[in-house]
């Protein structure tokens, strides 16, 4: 605390200041900060965070218009005393006010401390010349530190991470395993979960089993979300991770499939008493519709060798020959290895022959 006081000479106006023991209302530090002839009045002070204090408040006499000064004192310094003091702004006129004797003064002065806890600021007011012979004032703001003290060290938030789901990966289901790991410089309290920010899914304040949770992703729709987790430590400070998964849990739609829906055989008398086989394919999707664009594969045997390809034309059919069957061979046999489709998936337990002189899948050509 600050008291505006008169050493007893009755000229001069001087600082007296004074820290109290708020707890039992004891003075624990005093002293008297004057000097003869000048006149220290409207004073203010604070404390920093290393127990320095500074105070501020105007300074004049009969040679110094009336200025901004600071003085302080560390908290190692001798009790009673003040440091030597600090313009921190010079008066540039004599003052006049807006009223009469005894002219108002100090309406606008303050000491405060930056949050930094290190900082002092002083508001305090000054002699200005305003270029009138009326209100010859001005406020001035200006800022005093000791360079012993420091500020204190930033105490870091927790730090949390999610491990379970992974990011990037898909989801689905009531029961979704939220896991994750936290920890700091102070204790960890407590994790509580998010999902999309939407509202908290859980807290979690017992870390002994890791911090988890469960969430029902049917709750929200397919698509893209976000969980985030919150860590909270005994200083209350916080520390947050997410991470973004995809949910699925509409059925995925049946695929379209295909499958061989007619083979048909024939043959005919090649030269030299060879001949000639072919089978026609006919692709079919699960409603018996032709399919055109079909890759049909297959594999000729007993009597002849090798495998052909053919494309389904328009009419969902196309024809593979084999050529020059020794005449010794009474039958050949064809055999569908596979059908590709860009759209549609092979079912080749669905095959089956029209006119049933097949299964489907393979068949048997008999020589001419």
């Amino acid at each position: 605390m600050t008291i505006a006081c008169n050493p007893g000479g009755g000229t001069v106006d001087c600082v007296r200041w004074a820290q109290i023991d708020l707890t039992n209302a004891t003075v624990v530090d005093a002293g008297v900060y004057g000097s003869s002839g000048e006149y220290r009045f409207f004073a203010d002070l604070a404390v920093n965070h290393c127990n320095d204090m500074t105070v501020g408040y105007t300074k004049s006499s009969i040679s110094m218009y009336p200025g901004i000064w600071v003085a302080g004192r560390e908290s190692s310094d001798a009790a009673g005393t003040l440091q030597a003091e600090t313009e921190m702004r010079a008066g540039d006129i004599t003052y006049t006010a807006f009223d009469t004797v005894p002219r108002r003064w100090g309406d606008y002065t303050e000491m405060t401390i930056d949050p930094d806890g290190v900082t002092f600021w002083y508001l305090g007011q000054y002699s200005k010349n305003t270029g009138t012979t009326n209100g010859r004032w001005g406020t001035y703001i200006g800022s005093y530190s000791y360079p012993a003290c420091t500020a204190d060290a930033v105490d870091p938030p927790p730090t949390v991470t999610i491990t379970v789901p992974a990011t990037g990966s898909t989801v689905s289901g009531p029961t979704v395993e939220i896991r994750a790991t936290a920890s700091g410089d102070n204790e960890v309290t407590q994790v509580e979960f998010f999902v999309d920010d939407a509202g908290s899914i859980f807290v979690d304040t017992d870390g002994s089993d890791g911090w988890l949770t469960s969430w029902d992703s049917t709750s929200v729709g397919d698509g893209t979300h976000s969980i985030r987790a919150t860590a909270t430590d005994t200083a209350l400070l916080t520390g947050d991770d997410s991470v973004d998964v995809t949910v699925d849990n509409e059925p995925d739609p049946p695929s379209a499939t295909m499958h061989v829906g007619d083979l048909v055989g024939s043959s005919l008398l090649g030269s030299r008493g060879r001949w000639n086989a072919t089978v026609t394919v006919g692709v079919h999707d699960s409603n018996e519709l032709l399919v055109s664009g079909a890759t049909v594969a297959g594999r000729w045997s007993n009597g002849a060798n090798g495998s052909r390809e053919c494309i389904t034309r328009t009419e969902g059919m196309c024809s593979i020959t084999r050529n020059n069957i020794n005449r010794n061979s009474s039958s050949v046999t064809f055999t569908v290895t596979d059908v590709t489709h860009t759209s549609n998936n092979y079912d080749a337990g669905a095959n089956h022959d029209l006119d049933g002189d097949s299964n489907g899948t393979v068949i048997v050509v008999l020589r001419p």
